[in-house]
C-alpha cells in the first residue's frame, strides 16, 4: 500500500515536471508560422516551422496558417439594364509568412481576415454595374 502510493506519487511528480518542461517550447507545425507576443505585444521576430524557446507568462505564440486558401462569394449584382446576375466567386488567397505578425496586429486571426478584408474586397469589386467593368477591361 505505501510503494504503491509512492510510485503514484513518482509518477505524478515526474508528469508535472514534464508539463512544465514542456510549457518552455512551442511547436509551429508545416505551413504555419507563429506570431510572437511578449505579455500581449506583438513582436516583430516571426517564428518559422519548428520548435522554438519561449519563456512562459512572458510569451505566447499565436498560430496563423500561410497555406493556399478557397473563400467561396455568392453574390447578385445589376447590369446597366437592370437585369440581376447571380455569381459564385472563388478566391485562393494565402499570408505572405514574413508578414504574418502585422497581419494579425492590425486585423486579428484568420477569421477576421476573412470578414474584414477578403469579403468585402470581393462584394465592392462585384457592386459596380457589370456593364461599366466589361467598358474598362
Amino acid at each position: 500500500m505505501k510503494t504503491d502510493l509512492f510510485l503514484a506519487s513518482r509518477i505524478l511528480s515526474l508528469l508535472l515536471g514534464l508539463m512544465i518542461f514542456a510549457s518552455f517550447f512551442v511547436i509551429v507545425h508545416a505551413g504555419e508560422r507563429g506570431v510572437l507576443m511578449r505579455f500581449g505585444q506583438v513582436q516583430e521576430q516571426v517564428l518559422d516551422e519548428g520548435i522554438h524557446p519561449i519563456i512562459p507568462l512572458v510569451n505566447t505564440v499565436e498560430k496563423l496558417t500561410v497555406r493556399v486558401q478557397k473563400q467561396e462569394i455568392s453574390t447578385e449584382a445589376s447590369s446597366r439594364d437592370l437585369q440581376d446576375v447571380f455569381t459564385d466567386v472563388a478566391l485562393n488567397w494565402h499570408i505572405i509568412p514574413e508578414q504574418a505578425n502585422l497581419l494579425f496586429q492590425q486585423i486579428g486571426n484568420i477569421d477576421a481576415a476573412i470578414e474584414r478584408i477578403i469579403t468585402p474586397s470581393i462584394q465592392e469589386v462585384l457592386k459596380a454595374p457589370l456593364s461599366a467593368r466589361h467598358a474598362t477591361a
